[in-house]
């Protein structure tokens, strides 16, 4: 069980991380003015690059998720109960927020690209509102509950040595980066925007993987080590002559 689980997670934390990576450089920085804007969905493959994102972080829910069904008892269990259904609100919001991104951005951008003067006024307009609603809400709620979620995570992958010490550390320190700067980018505070978030998310990314290949080695490690536990000596003496 232990076995199918870690290699489970591994699986998941490791696609997922790769493609998420790849889709984030393809996505890029979205521009500040809804006529770039629509350029830039339309130079995009917009709908495939936000369903693939979504699929790829639904893969990173299940990796924690099949790690956290691990954590049972001891230390970290008590706080696993709480980074589960955190890290699954998180996902939704996000997941809502690149829908309305991926979907919404695309049909007002085609919408002013191929219809009349008044039509593609009318779409640039509804454009620049959802630009506005969309990053000015969700979007901004995302880098909170995102970077809260995995500043948990890295807590009780910590407690229930799930993961070496110092792999949690490098995952707590930009996650929790992530969530104040999530936190005044919320508030507004000037200065705060994304140039100072993304690398921090972007961190994360790459510890998400880090941690897919951990699990990955812890799997095989409780294959190869089995005769090294004391319950196996203990039985071995038994039978022994």
């Amino acid at each position: 069980m232990q076995k199918t689980a870690l290699r489970a997670a591994a699986a998941g934390a490791i696609i997922g991380s790769l493609a998420y990576i790849a889709l984030t450089l393809v996505h890029g920085f979205l521009p500040g003015t809804a006529h770039e804007l629509a350029g830039h969905v339309l130079g995009r493959d917009w709908r495939a690059i936000h369903l693939g994102t979504i699929l790829a972080l639904l893969l990173w829910v299940f990796a924690f998720t099949a790690v956290g069904s691990l954590i049972t008892t001891g230390p970290g269990a008590l706080l696993a109960r709480f980074a589960r259904p955190l890290l699954g609100i998180a996902f939704t919001v996000f997941a809502i927020d690149f829908a309305l991104d991926g979907f919404g951005f695309a049909q007002l951008a085609e919408a002013s690209a191929h219809g009349g003067h008044a039509d593609r006024a009318q779409a640039m307009a509804g454009l620049d509102l959802l630009f506005r609603a969309v990053v000015g809400s969700t979007t901004m709620l995302v880098q909170v509950l995102f970077g809260l979620s995995f500043a948990v995570w890295a807590v009780v992958l910590w407690r229930a040595r799930r993961a070496p010490a110092w792999l949690c550390l490098a995952g707590l320190v930009p996650a929790a980066g992530w969530f104040l700067g999530g936190c005044l980018m919320f508030l507004r505070v000037p200065g705060v925007g994304f140039p100072v978030v993304a690398p921090l998310a972007g961190l994360v990314q790459l510890w998400v993987l880090g941690l897919g290949i951990a699990w990955w080695r812890q799997s095989l490690g409780s294959v190869t080590g089995r005769q090294s536990t004391g319950v196996d000596r203990t039985i071995a003496l038994e039978v022994s002559p």
